[in-house]
C-alpha cells in the first residue's frame, strides 16, 4: 500500500523544514507549513504523533523522511483522502465590452 509520492514527498519537506528550525515536529508547525492542505486537527495531531514515533531528527535527509513516511501504513491512512485545498475566484472586468476573466489559484 503507498501514498501518493507527492502527498508523501510534501509531508516529508514540511518536516525536515520544521526539524532545521525546531527540536520536533509538533502538529501547529506541520499546520502552519501544510496550510494549503485540508488537514483536521485531529488529522495534524495524529501526524505529529506518528512522526515522531518514526524517530525523524535534523540529520535525516528529505528523501529520507519521505521513506520512512511512505512505509508507515498509519500515516498513509491518515493521509489517502487528504488533497490540496484549492478554490478558484474569477474576477470579471468589462471594458469597452469585453469580459477578461482573471483566474486566481490560492
Amino acid at each position: 500500500m503507498t501514498i501518493d509520492a507527492i502527498t508523501a514527498g510534501v509531508l516529508a519537506n514540511a518536516a525536515f523544514q520544521i526539524l532545521s528550525h525546531s527540536a520536533k515536529v509538533t502538529a501547529s508547525a506541520l499546520k502552519e507549513k501544510l496550510s494549503r492542505w485540508a488537514l483536521s486537527n485531529s488529522t495534524l495531531q495524529n501526524l505529529e504523533e506518528q512522526l515522531e514515533q518514526l524517530k525523524i531528527d535534523d540529520d535525516m535527509s528529505p528523501k529520507k523522511i519521505e521513506k520512512l513516511i511512505s512505509e508507515s501504513s498509519v500515516i498513509i491512512n491518515a493521509l489517502k483522502d487528504v488533497q490540496p485545498v484549492s478554490s478558484t475566484v474569477i474576477n470579471q472586468t468589462n471594458k469597452f465590452g469585453d469580459n477578461i476573466g482573471i483566474q486566481h489559484n490560492n
